[in-house]
């Protein structure tokens, strides 16, 4: 606990974790708002949810190849200070076109405020490496997913509030000042300029395009040579499938199965339960980074999470299905806190954007990949309880596959690029 106070009495590393906090909470509420509008508004067609969930995975797909070397080459600081404030702008768009019920707006509208926070997480974790020790970093990611972790306890339940409160418009107002906070706070930071531009004083006219697309092939090159950071990816991919599933599959579970008469009620209190197992798993995570090798940690999380996830296939009411997703939940910082702890230890600062915004896409393939089976399949040829089954076996495979090739490859030391 000692670790985890001094590295929060870092203003900048302060200023940046609220800034994420307001940015994630406010996204949290316009998206369980936005499920909700569009399962009130087009009952009969639920894959209009599901591509809204793809408007926030697709746009790292067209951007990928250009967000990582933007934020290792220029100023990350203006980078995330620039991001929130054209997604302001965008939500002021987007909550004109909910007023007129302009669904096919809305869309695109989606489509670009993700691209936009695309070139924010990279920049962001550029930030955060460059201003703590590497000792420092499993403990930050430990803090970090503690402490977010009380958005999911409130973005939810937020979001249902407002959304009937104050309609659709009301929770994505809520976003849009969340960004200007966001912007404010990180406007508010001071860093040295290795950490702000760690390749030299450059601007956007230096990066011409086939620049980026060298810079770009640079970072696959050394991400590829690196023996943990391929295996990483695969936990990426596959945890990018699962996390897809969590998004939208507990609140069809609530719709179509186990409380189709209330189910706002009941996904606002999913949420809470999910935020409470997060909550509690990110606890019990950055007490045990200092006790247990990262690798074995994340090996264990994994297999305690497809058994958790699995379960849920069996379920037939709201209090057993409120258990193991409690438990799901309490499982997945203790994969992501080892993940993101040890990811900066092993990357060459010169690469963490790269490596960042290359991993994302990997993530957000697999999403795509499962909102895509859904849109095509559900509910007509899977039932509203396999995916479950599938999330829980890919879990496995990958906990499993870990177990046999990371004590190896952790040896590895970071390659020259």
């Amino acid at each position: 606990m000692k670790g985890l106070t001094s590295i929060f009495r870092n203003a900048n590393y302060r200023n940046l974790f609220f800034a994420s906090f307001a940015s994630q909470l406010g996204t949290v509420t316009s998206t369980t708002a936005f499920t909700f509008y569009l399962l009130d508004q087009y009952g009969s067609k639920p894959y209009y949810a599901t591509i809204v969930q793809m408007m926030y995975t697709l746009p790292s797909l067209f951007v990928f190849f250009i967000v990582g070397v933007w934020a290792d080459n220029l100023n990350r600081q203006k980078t995330t200070v620039y991001s929130d404030c054209l997604n302001a702008c965008f939500c002021v768009l987007l909550m004109i076109a909910a007023l007129f019920n302009q669904v096919y707006v809305i869309f695109p509208l989606l489509f670009m405020i993700t691209a936009a926070s695309k070139f924010f997480v990279p920049a962001q974790f550029g930030l955060i490496q460059g201003i703590l020790s590497q000792e420092e970093y499993a403990v930050a990611g430990g803090f970090n997913q503690m402490l977010t972790s009380i958005f999911l306890l409130f973005g939810t339940a937020l979001g249902a509030f407002f959304y009937w409160q104050l309609g659709i418009s009301g929770a994505i107002m809520i976003n849009c000042f969340s960004f200007l906070i966001s912007a404010f706070l990180i406007f508010q930071c001071s860093f040295n300029s290795e950490t702000i531009l760690p390749q030299g004083n450059r601007n956007f006219i230096d990066l011409k395009i086939t620049s980026i697309f060298s810079e770009f092939k640079r970072g696959i090159f050394y991400s590829l040579k690196h023996r943990i950071l391929k295996y990483l990816m695969l936990g990426t991919f596959i945890l990018g499938f699962v996390n897809g599933g969590l998004s939208i599959m507990p609140i069809y579970l609530l719709k179509y199965k186990l409380a189709s008469g209330y189910y706002q009620q009941a996904a606002s209190l999913s949420g809470i339960v999910f935020g409470a197992g997060i909550l509690t798993g990110s606890f019990v995570a950055s007490l045990l980074v200092t006790k247990i090798k990262l690798y074995q940690l994340m090996i264990f999380g994994f297999l305690i999470a497809s058994v958790f996830i699995s379960s849920e296939f069996f379920v037939e009411d709201v209090p057993t299905f409120l258990v193991f997703y409690f438990l799901t939940a309490f499982s997945i910082p203790i994969v992501g806190v080892p993940f993101y702890g040890w990811l900066p230890q092993i990357v060459d600062s010169r690469f963490m954007g790269r490596v960042q915004a290359l991993l994302d896409p990997i993530g957000n393939l697999a999403q795509t990949l499962l909102f895509v089976i859904l849109a095509f399949t559900f509910p007509k040829d899977v039932s509203v309880e396999m995916p479950f089954l599938w999330f829980g076996g890919c879990l496995l495979v990958v906990g499993i596959l870990y177990m046999i090739v990371l004590p190896k490859a952790q040896e590895e030391t970071i390659p020259k690029p």
